[in-house]
């Protein structure tokens, strides 16, 4: 069943009082209900993403993988971004001189678990 223009803009609300809130469970919440509200199998199969990999991730204690979540929301019409601030609370500095994440040069895939809170994250919902 097609989604109306009313249901995406209550999708769209809840999604972004959801990512307001940088709390995990809010978020995968949120997207589990927009991705039911969309169809899993719709959703998965345009993600490219396993339907019970759609359907388990956004309800598991330890969340998503980020490249599912970063699939799905792309499905969904939105974007992830990360909006790297000057400073942390506490005084530390988020910049790649500090971070030595340029001399490390790896990328590691990663689970946020229930306990994950972004900082200083950024959302754009499209």
């Amino acid at each position: 069943m097609p989604l109306t223009a009313s249901s995406k803009r209550t999708n769209q609300a809840a999604l972004a009082a959801a990512f307001a809130t940088s709390d995990l469970r809010s978020i995968c919440r949120a997207v589990d209900a927009a991705v039911v509200a969309g169809g899993i199998a719709k959703v998965a199969r345009a993600a490219k993403v396993d339907r019970t990999t759609v359907y388990c991730a956004f309800r598991c204690e330890s969340g998503p993988a980020l490249d599912t979540m970063v699939r799905v929301l792309r499905v969904l019409g939105l974007r992830l971004i990360v909006k790297i601030e000057p400073y942390l609370p506490g005084g530390i500095s988020a910049g790649p001189e500090d971070d030595g994440s340029v001399a490390r040069g790896g990328i590691q895939r990663r689970r946020f678990g229930p306990g994950h809170r972004s900082v200083g994250a950024s959302r754009t919902l499209s």
